[in-house]
């Protein structure tokens, strides 16, 4: 959650561990809702379909947050990555028609790292399946030469042919499990790939912090200047009435 108008530098959480679930908000003039912007694509409100811009939010977590200020609001929503956060809203702003979602706390790049997992974790449990078949087919193949064996002993002749299939099973497993590590490998080294890249996410968002916090010292110095110009006060009621807030 951002506020976007003064309160950037506010903020204490780390956004290297910290997120909101991709709600920008507003409140509209006098009205003390606080109103659903925008809604980020791909975040974990886009990507759920529930919340629709114009809803209004009345509760975080249980937490009755009516009229509260936006800084509130942000720090109840923003949590670790990877948590949930139930958010509760009217649907429009009509009180009779509210609802309640349970929001995962990601960024972009924690969205991206789960979607490439996914995928990973598909192609292991493909190849996990092919080699159960494979280990299925070998015990089948060795059972019916055991009955064989046990119970006609004219087929014996027979035997030799059994046995180079059964060979051939087990070559077929071998290669299957020369695969799998193979495949392992390659998906340890897509991992290793995306440490960098997430290092450098957190690199980057570290700078985010730092130019926030000295917007934030800037927007104090402009509220400064106009304060000594006489008219601050009407300046920081016009700001408060056109906040957004961003999750």
């Amino acid at each position: 959650v951002e506020n976007m108008a003064s309160t950037a530098s506010k903020s204490r959480l780390d956004t290297s561990t910290s997120a909101g679930v991709g709600l920008f908000f507003q409140q509209k003039g006098v009205d003390t809702n606080v109103y659903v912007k925008t809604i980020v694509r791909n975040g974990s409100a886009d990507q759920d379909g529930s919340v629709k811009a114009g809803d209004v939010i009345v509760a975080v977590d249980g937490k009755d947050v009516k009229g509260e200020d936006l800084n509130l609001l942000r720090e109840l929503i923003i949590g670790q990555v990877g948590t949930y956060v139930s958010l509760t809203f009217w649907r429009a702003g009509n009180e009779e028609d509210s609802y309640s979602v349970s929001l995962v706390r990601g960024n972009a790049e924690y969205f991206s790292q789960l979607k490439q997992k996914s995928k990973m974790s598909g192609d292991l449990d493909r190849m996990k399946a092919a080699l159960e078949r494979a280990l299925a087919t070998k015990e089948a193949m060795q059972n019916r030469l055991a009955e064989l064996l046990q119970n006609n002993s004219k087929e014996f002749e027979n035997h030799s042919s059994l046995r180079s299939e059964v060979e051939e099973s087990e070559q077929s497993l071998h290669a299957a499990r020369s695969n799998l590590a193979e495949e392992r490998r390659g998906l340890e080294e897509k991992e290793a790939e995306l440490e960098p890249l997430i290092a450098t996410a957190e690199v980057e968002e570290a700078n985010i912090v730092r130019l926030r916090r000295i917007l934030g010292d800037a927007e104090e110095q402009v509220q400064s200047v106009e304060s000594a110009l006489g008219d601050g006060s009407e300046r920081v009621q016009v700001g408060a009435a056109h906040g957004a807030l961003k999750v």
